[in-house]
């Protein structure tokens, strides 16, 4: 798990809150400067996965692209030998995550699961060079679906690529 910081944080790193992640979309929608953080923030770097465990039905899970604070709102998960950061992320952005992070979620009008109740949920983890075509293929559909949604052509080699029909 991520280190904690109080007080005064590195002015050149961002802050990443829950509202600058997008609902089951992956991406960050946005950060702030870290002087506007001013309670404790768990400490990231490039590669981690962060994952919102308040409402995790909002569905919010990103690969972090640079280093920063976050919310303590968010988890921050690191991968360990033999782990694709890019793998790990798409895992942690699938249907079987989020649903089990829904059903071990506590509370009613501010539900959160944990890392406790999420280090249960078994994984397959395949060879590297496996995980490394998955997350490829992921990410070629991601990037096909953000295309169509704003209104963009999708070229046929990508969709295919992507094993959409």
């Amino acid at each position: 798990m991520a280190d904690k910081v109080e007080g005064v944080k590195d002015s050149s790193l961002n802050y990443v809150g829950l509202e600058h992640l997008s609902s089951g979309g992956g991406y960050l929608k946005g950060y702030a400067a870290s002087s506007t953080s001013i309670s404790t923030n768990s400490v990231f770097r490039a590669g981690d996965v962060i994952f919102g465990k308040l409402r995790p039905n909002l569905r919010k899970s990103v690969l972090a692209p640079f280093d920063g604070y976050c919310s303590t709102d968010l988890l921050v998960l690191r991968t360990v030998e033999g782990v694709l950061p890019e793998y790990a992320a798409r895992v942690f952005q699938s249907e079987h995550v989020f649903r089990y992070a829904e059903k071990t979620a506590v509370g009613t009008k501010m539900p959160r699961t944990s890392w406790a109740q999420l280090k249960k949920l078994k994984i397959f983890v395949p060879h590297f060079s496996e995980q490394k075509a998955i997350a490829n293929i992921l990410d070629t559909a991601v990037s096909s679906s953000k295309r169509n949604a704003s209104g963009h052509d999708c070229p046929a080699q990508q969709q295919s690529a992507a094993g959409l029909p």
